[in-house]
Parts: C-alpha cells; structure tokens; sequence
C-alpha cells in the first residue's frame, strides 16, 4: 500500500500478492482496507483509499459494490470533522462524496444484479449513508428502512449497525423514547454475539451518554437467602422484579411481557411494599445485592 502507511501487514502482503488488475478480489481488498483505516481511527484515510479503489462504470449498474462503503467512510468522515468543528475538513468530505456520485452514470442502485447480495439492502445503507453525510434531514425513516433490509436479508452486523445508527438519530433529535433502548440493546446483543467489539464500544458509550442501561433481565438466584427475603412475591412479582434490576421502565416491561402499563405499576406497588423499599431503584438494589452475596 505505497503512500498508505502501512496499516495492517496482512493486507499490505495480500495487496503485494494480488495483482491490482485482478477483479475477482478488487472489491474483498478495497473493504478491507477501509476497514483497516475506519477500525484504527482514520476515516478520511479510508474515504481517499476507497475514492482511488473505485473505478466508475461506462454501463449503469455496474461497479456499485463498494458504494455503500464509500457513502459510510464519507459519513464517518464528516461526523469526525464535525467534532473536531473543522468545517473544511467536513466540506473536504461532502465534495469527495458528490463528486465521485456527479460522475456516476445512473443512480445506484435502481436495477437488481447478480454481483450485489441484496440490492435492497445496498440502496437502503448508500441512501441512510449518504444523508449521514450530509446531515440531512429524514435520517430515522431512513435507518429504519436499512433495519427491515437487513433483516430481511439476514444480515445481522449491518443491521445492528443500522439499529446504532437510527438511535443516534432520534437522540439528535431529543427523542428518548424507549424505542431507542430497545434499538442500542438489540445492537448491543448482536454486537456482543458476533463478538465484534468495536461496534460494542460504540454501542455502549452511546448508551453510558444517554443514560441507557444495557443489562437483560435474568432471573434471581434461588438462594436460600434470596427465598427468605422475596419469599412473599409472587412469580409475576419476581418476573418484573428482575425487569427493575436490569433497569426497564413500566413501559418496556409492559410490552415485553405483553402487558398494561397500570398492571405493572401495580406489580411493582406490590413489590414496594412487600420487599420494604421505597422506590424501584431500592428494590432493583436489594435484589442485586442478594443475588451477588456470598453468604448464602
């Protein structure tokens, strides 16, 4: 990789074994390095390694594989100068974005092909991407329009990624609705069973930012401690009890365990008064701290 530092020494010999004219790995390579920039906090780097990769077609449809990409490192581009509050940085990247797209001979992704997985999952990334980049506006609707694609596709990483990226969206727009946890724990799940850690760490630190636990409900050891203390609730008592441990509102506990917000207010009113704690955050306290004792 002449002129690209060296980021990563498996690929840079993968890069030294396979001809630069060879298509069969063109476009496994060109990700990959971008993912060696974007993965060590380069994304400017990975949006100039992927401008140069990219070879626009003569016919339409053609080529489009690594457009979703590209959009991506130009989002994560400008999301970086944006921080940094460098304005020319920022437009440096809207204008490597518009213009490789001004010479692209359709809009992409608009005919279906063999060489694209699903190209409606594609088209819905590039557009999601490509809105991230220019802070436009309708970036829910569009997030959540990648989140079906990608179900429906089976793909779980960009999907959890979509579902990160749809909440960071509504958390700009001063949405704290639960739908928002539930999107940050759903890509939490995923991002810890693919075991894909850095999408974990973004995961979490936006959830620590916006006051999001990520904990699941698990249930309450039975220890002979434990069955002395939550001896007098009942098994829907328990259940929720371990809802309020991992920090769920009478909302999301209502609709995971399909039902009415007034019946849990009165389970936890129910567990207040039998566990003798005052509030729900006592009560998720004293269950934490029976569970984890060692004397039992």
């Amino acid at each position: 990789m002449d002129g690209w530092q060296r980021p990563n020494p498996h690929l840079d010999r993968a890069l030294e074994l396979v001809s630069e004219d060879f298509a069969g790995l063109h476009t496994d390579l060109s990700t990959a390095g971008a993912d060696v920039f974007l993965a060590s906090g380069q994304p400017r780097k990975a949006l100039r390694w992927l401008h140069s990769r990219i070879v626009v077609p003569a016919k339409p449809s053609f080529n489009e594989d690594l457009l979703v990409d590209f959009a991506h490192a130009a989002a994560e581009t400008a999301r970086a100068a944006r921080d940094a509050e460098d304005a020319n940085a920022e437009a440096q990247a809207l204008a490597t974005l518009d213009e490789l797209l001004a010479r692209w001979p359709t809009e992409p992704f608009t005919s279906e092909r063999p060489d694209v997985v699903d190209t409606a999952m594609a088209k819905a990334l590039y557009r999601a991407e490509v809105a991230r980049c220019r802070g436009e506006a309708g970036q829910i609707q569009l997030w959540r329009r990648a989140i079906d694609r990608c179900h429906a596709a089976g793909a779980l990483w960009p999907e959890a990624t979509s579902r990160l990226r749809c909440a960071e969206a509504m958390l700009a727009t001063g949405s704290r609705t639960s739908t928002v946890s539930e999107l940050l724990r759903q890509a939490h799940a995923t991002a810890v069973e693919l075991g894909a850690q850095p999408l974990r760490n973004e995961v979490e630190s936006l959830a620590r930012m916006a006051r999001i636990t990520l904990r699941e409900p698990a249930a309450i050891a039975d220890t002979p401690r434990v069955q002395g203390a939550l001896a007098s609730l009942t098994a829907r008592e328990r259940e929720i009890l371990t809802f309020l441990v991992a920090g769920r509102t009478n909302h999301e506990i209502a609709t995971a365990l399909v039902i009415s917000t007034k019946t849990v207010s009165v389970h936890v009113t129910n567990i207040l008064r039998k566990t003798g704690t005052s509030t729900r955050v006592e009560a998720a306290a004293l269950a934490d701290r029976l569970a984890t004792s060692r004397d039992n």
